[in-house]
């Protein structure tokens, strides 16, 4: 998976994700879920299993935010900075075992994690089936 941070802000703080990588033909897609979901229409004609969505505040802190949609696949990404910026952490959450639940008498199977990254101006990674992480890239000093 290829991510890049396209420079473009909509709307004041939604930053334009330009995503590239395995996908799924959206005619492929079959909802099981009773209701709206089984008449929605595909704005395009495949999805890719990473989803990806970027934020920017006024401190000028970029969120990225990334979702593995497949539940069987661990999937590798790579994020590009964009100039003036670096990377500076990653916050997620995932499990190796998709059906893995937190419980009174376990209440951390599931924790979030947090790391810093190394202040390059590309990050490669991985997610596992259904993760989710947010990375985070502040302006260079």
């Amino acid at each position: 998976m290829f991510l890049s941070i396209i420079d473009k802000i909509w709307w004041g703080h939604k930053l334009e994700v330009k995503l590239d990588g395995s996908s799924i033909s959206a005619s492929d897609i079959h909802p099981t879920i009773d209701g709206d979901a089984l008449d929605i229409d595909f704005l395009t004609n495949s999805l890719t299993y990473i989803d990806a969505a970027g934020v920017i505040n006024k401190e000028k802190e970029m969120y990225i935010s990334l979702l593995n949609r497949s539940h069987d696949k661990e999937l590798d990404f790579e994020i590009l900075a964009p100039e003036g910026y670096q990377f500076d952490s990653m916050w997620g959450v995932s499990h190796k075992d998709i059906n893995a639940e937190n419980s009174a008498n376990n209440r951390f199977n599931i924790v979030p994690f947090q790391k810093t990254l190394k202040k390059g101006k590309a990050f490669k990674d991985s997610l596992l089936p259904t993760a989710l992480s947010i990375v985070k890239l502040i302006p260079k000093k």
